[in-house]
């Protein structure tokens, strides 16, 4: 079993993409993937030498042989040396029928090739957010404990996909965003080009306008958030367990088993409910960021439109010709502008105001503390203060009542300061003055519409 996906290539495999030629590399592998089809599985050397001849004749390139960084100048020589850098790379696979020698490509080749065009026409094509979300609410809100194991995959990879999806849009905006500020030479049209045309078409319209309209999560998160609560109780979480070992182990329960599926639906289903708990908050940055593209796109077009009109130089023309004009012109034109001498060197002078001196208040005279009043108000400072140490001390007693111990998910919260309350049993755990300590646990309870991790409190002996 291959434990890195180098044990599953050669050496070299990627060595096609290294060097100088990659780009028509890429592209001969492309054509020999389309070219064997599932009718046209293996195919002899003069087939494949074929096609590359025909792709040099169609599309001119300077021939560079990967093995001796040598040109040729025969396309067919090109192309059988192509054909032998492919074998030694590990891109094709060599049978041999008898003596006819036959090719197809690695299955991980395969692979490769499939998510490089797919990256390709990601890139090209607008992001469609539309569906996502509403596929997880509606697989949670039809749920059935007989296919508990293939729902909870298709919306957890449902999820997994919208994540990547948003990533993508991250990494889409930035790409504009450095595009913009990078590119010195960029022009007003191309910039109104990028802004409302491929900007517009592929991040605003797509991904913005369909998520926040079609498919807000906001419209889902609530109900989304209830029913992963209500499938992770013990009571529907075995009866998903059960399908699991159903499906996975035809009906073969064992603890490992058991604690495999538990396991399962477990960390998919808080890995969705954790997206929706987040998701807003990723949205609003995503928000910030197409607002600073939008500005910075402004700016940019403000000022390359202001460069070619030169305004500075507009404006000390019209200063030359107003100097040139008689009287006249101020008294009987329609501008408001009238000579005067209201405004001369003088015109800006304020005086400086006198600083105040700053009065010294006379120095209390020292007197001898009393240490044991300072002592006895120290003890007593937080007393009253209903989450001080000692009430949270009183607060837990009361809670254990005859008991030696008790779990912090069983203690009944009516109000948010109940809940600061349990929060602070933890917090003054190390305090030498409480008679109780705390033992953590990994378990995870939800009250008063808050997540904690549950954990044990024991009266000290």
């Amino acid at each position: 079993m291959a434990n890195n996906f180098f044990d599953l290539v050669r050496d070299g495999f990627f060595n096609p993409f290294s060097g100088p030629n990659k780009r028509y590399n890429y592209d001969l592998l492309q054509l020999i993937n389309s070219k064997m089809s599932l009718d046209n599985l293996q195919v002899v050397k003069e087939d494949i030498v074929d096609w590359i001849v025909d792709y040099v004749d169609n599309c001119p390139i300077n021939m560079y042989s990967d093995d001796t960084n040598e040109e040729e100048k025969d396309a067919r020589t090109f192309a059988y040396g192509q054909v032998r850098y492919f074998v030694k790379c590990g891109w094709l696979i060599e049978d041999f029928e008898g003596i006819k020698i036959t090719y197809q490509l690695d299955e991980n080749g395969i692979k490769i090739l499939s998510a490089m065009e797919k990256a390709v026409k990601d890139d090209t094509k607008a992001l469609e957010f539309s569906g996502y979300v509403y596929n997880i609410y509606n697989n949670l809100y039809n749920y059935n404990y007989d296919h508990a194991v293939d729902i909870i995959e298709q919306v957890y990879n449902a999820s997994k996909e919208l994540n990547s999806m948003l990533r993508g849009l991250n990494v889409n905006i930035k790409k504009f965003l450095t595009k913009l500020i990078s590119e010195n030479e960029a022009m007003p049209r191309e910039i109104l080009q990028t802004i409302f045309f491929d900007y517009q078409k592929k991040v605003v319209l797509k991904a913005f306008k369909n998520f926040r309209e079609k498919d807000n999560p906001s419209k889902y998160k609530l109900y989304i958030e209830n029913r992963i609560d209500e499938l992770l109780t013990e009571e529907k979480l075995n009866l998903m367990i059960s399908n699991y070992i159903k499906v996975k182990y035809d009906n073969s329960s064992t603890i490992e088993n058991e604690d495999e599926a538990r396991e399962f639906f477990v960390t998919r289903l808080n890995y969705i409910s954790e997206q929706f708990e987040e998701i807003e908050e990723y949205i609003s940055m995503l928000d910030g960021k197409n607002t600073k593209y939008i500005s910075t796109a402004q700016s940019r077009l403000n000022f390359l439109l202001n460069e070619e009109t030169d305004i500075e130089g507009r404006i000390i023309d019209c200063l030359k010709e107003i100097g040139n004009v008689d009287d006249d012109f101020f008294e009987e034109s329609y501008l408001d502008m009238y000579v005067g001498s209201n405004i001369d060197e003088y015109s800006l002078y304020k005086p400086v105001s006198r600083k105040t001196k700053v009065k010294p208040e006379p120095i209390i005279d020292e007197f001898e503390d009393d240490q044991e009043e300072i002592k006895r108000l120290a003890e007593n400072l937080f007393k009253d203060n209903e989450f001080s140490v000692y009430k949270i001390n009183e607060f837990v007693l009361s809670q254990l009542g005859s008991n030696n111990q008790i779990h912090a998910k069983d203690i009944k919260l009516k109000e948010f300061n109940d809940l600061l309350k349990v929060f602070l049993v933890k917090l003054y755990s190390a305090n030498a003055n409480v008679e109780y300590s705390v033992k953590y646990l990994d378990d995870v309870y939800k009250t008063l519409g808050y997540k904690m991790k549950d954990f044990i409190i024991e009266r000290k002996v």
